[in-house]
């Protein structure tokens, strides 16, 4: 399984999925605040991380980050606002019913009737979960992603990857029409389906980024690869892309971005952190 913080020879070029805008601008998402937060969270200091979480998740919607607000809230009696944290959390595929059942930190939810709907929900989900996730079709994910990755890092048997990527492509449309979107969050964080389209032409790309972005809508996949799809189909436009996920570590450059200015939003929305220090580690410009 591929990881959001792991580099993909795609096509040529180096990819990034982590990212920020180009080194120089300053983020309109109050990065800093979050190790603090995360520092007094560990701490059991509830009141000064909920203080450090608040203005990045205006912005920023990531799973554990707003688990771990929401506890706090809930320890402290905002009992509102630590429904709202886990309410988004789980629209982008939080899913864990024992978390949610038997967290000592959100015990004081437990009086809400809103948290029992949560409960519900969450129920919902890992039922649909439960009827994908059977032995034959992990298997054949498997053997897709296996054939995916065969030669894909090997010099001089890019003939031999194209013949198993249109052979892949024949593969996962079936199990596309058979059970929709497969997402990560279906598969526990299983990313196959999104790795296989990845690696298509174009046009196969552009037909299931749809469906792909209403599998995100249902919290079914990870909104960090739809960013990811999204702006590898802009860059081979010719287009500026909107997250900055496409880098050329071969030239050191950033792939053009259509709103500099906005793009660390942009990224906080889809689960993606900054990645101006990583820019500036392989001092990219």
């Amino acid at each position: 399984m591929l990881s959001l913080f792991r580099i993909i020879n795609l096509f040529g070029f180096w990819i990034f999925l982590v990212g920020l805008g180009p080194t120089g601008l300053q983020s309109q998402v109050p990065w800093e605040k979050l190790p603090a937060a995360d520092a007094h969270y560990q701490a059991g200091e509830y009141e000064k991380a909920l203080e450090n979480y608040r203005p990045v998740l205006v912005f920023y919607n990531e799973k554990k980050t707003l688990v771990k607000a929401a506890r706090c809230a809930a320890q402290l009696g905002i009992n509102k606002e630590a429904l709202g944290y886990l309410k988004r959390a789980i629209s982008l595929g939080w899913n864990n019913p024992q978390t949610l059942l038997y967290d000592r930190e959100l015990e004081p939810l437990k009086k809400e009737a809103k948290f029992n709907q949560l409960v519900s929900r969450i129920e919902a989900f890992e039922a649909r979960r439960a009827a994908i996730n059977k032995p034959e079709l992990l298997a054949e994910l498997e053997a897709i992603y296996a054939d995916d990755q065969k030669f894909r890092k090997q010099k001089g048997r890019e003939k031999e990857q194209a013949q198993l990527d249109s052979i892949n492509l024949v593969r996962i449309e079936k199990l596309i029409h058979q059970h929709g979107w497969l997402g990560s969050n279906l598969l526990s964080g299983r990313n196959y389906c999104w790795v296989a389209i990845q690696h298509q032409p174009l046009e196969v790309q552009k037909k299931y980024v749809g469906r792909m972005a209403r599998a995100v809508k249902k919290g079914e996949e990870d909104p960090a690869y739809l960013a990811f799809l999204q702006d590898q189909i802009l860059v081979a436009q010719g287009k500026g892309q909107k997250y900055g996920t496409q880098v050329d570590f071969e030239n050191k450059r950033l792939y053009p971005i259509d709103d500099r200015e906005k793009v660390d939003i942009y990224r906080a929305q889809m689960g993606l952190g900054s990645i101006q220090t990583l820019l500036d580690r392989y001092k990219i410009d």
